[in-house]
């Protein structure tokens, strides 16, 4: 069965995200242009609508200035007023009801008259300006027109106008005016607005109503007003209004927007559970097949109809060309493992007949001398004895090397518990010939404790195919003092088995090729290039075991060398 890794990122959880995050975006995207925008046309509106209110300000305080200037013309006109300045006695009974009737509702501090030469000859308060030293009454006199000012000091609204007899100017009617009283007539308190008048020469601050500097405001300044009256005065309207009369309802409009995009999020998280759901569904279902194998021969279709069936059935058709690889594989493999055995299986038949030489002599040297002293009638029962015990112990030696010899050739592969060290001496009876007789010098160091859960047949088999690659390097570079060390030892719960020789090692180049099927540097006639490659898969693959090649410098019985180094790591069992 096909085991997957378990999911931790699912395409569902994605779409759910991503969708989300998308209609977030979205929606803040919306309300935060929203909202600029809004505040950006809150300004100019703002703007706007002060411009206008500024402008109503001025217009209204502009009318009242001109009809207070109109009145002091008609007022020096008035026949009564010229007749008291030809006629000394009667001016006070002409002036004073004439001062009285027009200060009234006119906001009017004091009403001067003036002679030509500037003396005053009529006055409503006895702190009498110094008149002779001002230009705009001079101007007055002099050409006879009307002059007007702001007495900035004072906030005092001057009017000059002359008084005339036969176009002749007899003096000049002065009416100072509270400037305070006229503007506080016509500019409404307001809790949210602020006015202010300035002097536009040195910024002097004339007026100013509702001013609080811990607010923020939207301002607006009425300058270069062609033919104001304010530029002739050379004061400027200022007026604002809280930034917060224009922002509480936007403010209450996005807090509005802003709960309906939560609520539009979670609709749409909603709606993309649901969608990733159906897209997710079919994909499990695939999922769920692969992971259980569940690919028959006869296809099985999702239902969905769509891309996904489509994949669906790539998946089984390319299910079915793998199980059919697999079992062609299994095939080769066992094929392989068949070659391999056979490649050797010739060298073992003569190191096998070598090493029967010497205990077969034996034998027949043992059984041809009782024979003859007993045909003589020389043989003792003691010696008949030990005779009979040492072809009896060349036989036993026989029989083994025949057991071992059948247990590899039949290769019955079943997976038991073994002891590693009497494994390797199995593997070593197999081989003691062939070493002896390329004088090779084994040196084992073994821990003699270890179980191994796995298939002995085939360890041997890949111990004999590394032992042989070492046998044959010693021939072909011309080694004299052949050594093979054989070390096991367990470790971090992995038991490791490490082979080396003094061969002087694999080349660089060869090493990350040298478990490749049908690699080998030795002659046709030699190698098959079968032996590391079935070594490493059934180390890897039967055994679930790993191995790995290196080459290695060392020293013994205070010699250096160099050779290969193959070290096989296996589990060690529960």
């Amino acid at each position: 069965m096909i085991k997957l890794k378990p999911i931790k990122n699912s395409i569902k959880n994605k779409i759910i995200i991503q969708f989300t995050l998308i209609i977030s975006v979205f929606l803040l995207l919306i309300s935060f242009s929203i909202g600029y925008l809004f505040i950006k046309n809150t300004e100019s509106h703002a703007q706007d609508l002060l411009k206008n209110r500024a402008l109503l300000i001025e217009e209204k305080i502009q009318e009242r200035l001109y009809y207070l200037i109109e009145q002091t013309k008609l007022l020096a006109k008035n026949s009564l007023m010229i007749n008291s300045l030809i006629d000394d006695d009667n001016k006070e009974e002409y002036l004073l009801p004439l001062a009285l009737n027009f200060m009234e509702d006119k906001n009017v501090k004091y009403l001067n008259i003036i002679d030509f030469d500037g003396e005053i000859i009529f006055k409503t308060t006895e702190n009498i300006p110094k008149y002779n030293n001002s230009i705009y009454i001079r101007n007055a006199l002099a050409l006879g027109q009307t002059t007007f000012y702001l007495e900035k000091n004072k906030n005092e609204f001057i009017v000059v106008s002359p008084v005339k007899y036969y176009e002749t100017t007899q003096g000049a009617l002065i009416a100072t005016f509270n400037l305070d009283k006229i503007l506080s007539k016509y500019i409404i308190n307001s809790n949210d607005e602020y006015i202010e008048i300035l002097d536009t020469q040195n910024d002097k601050l004339l007026y100013i109503n509702n001013h609080d500097k811990n607010q923020k405001y939207y301002s607006y300044s009425l300058k270069n007003q062609n033919l104001s009256l304010f530029d002739e005065l050379n004061i400027t309207l200022n007026i604002g209004k809280l930034e917060s009369t224009y922002l509480f309802p936007i403010q209450d409009a996005l807090k509005k927007v802003i709960i309906m995009s939560f609520i539009l999020i979670l609709i749409g998280t909603l709606l993309s559970y649901l969608l990733a759901e159906s897209i997710t569904k079919p994909i499990i279902e695939l999922y769920k097949k692969i992971e259980n194998n569940e690919f028959n021969e006869k296809y099985q279709p999702l239902g969905t109809n769509d891309e996904l069936e489509v994949l669906s059935l790539a998946f089984h058709e390319k299910v079915k060309q793998l199980n059919q690889f697999k079992n062609e594989e299994l095939e080769n493999q066992k094929l392989l493992l068949e070659q391999s055995k056979m490649a050797a299986l010739g060298e073992m038949i003569g190191n096998i007949a070598h090493q029967w030489r010497q205990p077969l002599s034996v034998i027949s040297t043992a059984s041809s001398g009782l024979k003859m002293k007993q045909e003589y009638g020389i043989l003792e029962e003691d010696e008949m004895f030990s005779v009979l015990d040492s072809i009896n112990e060349n036989t036993q030696y026989l029989s083994k090397t025949i057991d071992d010899f059948r247990n590899f050739i039949i290769g019955k592969r079943e997976k038991r518990l073994f002891n590693l060290s009497e494994q390797i001496d199995s593997f070593l009876s197999l081989m003691i010939g062939s070493i002896k007789t390329h004088d090779i010098h084994l040196i084992r160091n073994e821990q003699t404790n270890i179980e191994i859960n796995g298939y002995p047949n085939e360890l041997t088999q890949c111990l004999m195919n590394i032992v042989n690659n070492s046998k044959d390097a010693f021939e072909e570079k011309g080694i004299k003092e052949k050594y093979i060390f054989i070390k096991t030892y367990t470790k971090n719960s992995s038991i490791f088995i490490e082979i080396k020789d003094n061969a002087e090692g694999i080349k660089e180049d060869i090493i990350p090729k040298i478990f490749e099927p049908y690699f080998t540097t030795k002659h046709k006639s030699r190698g098959t290039g079968l032996g590391l490659s079935m070594t490493y898969r059934l180390i890897t693959e039967g055994m679930k075991g790993n191995i790995k090649v290196k080459n290695t410098s060392f020293k013994y019985k205070d010699n250096n060398y160099k050779g290969a180094e193959f070290t096989i790591t296996l589990p060690i069992i529960s």
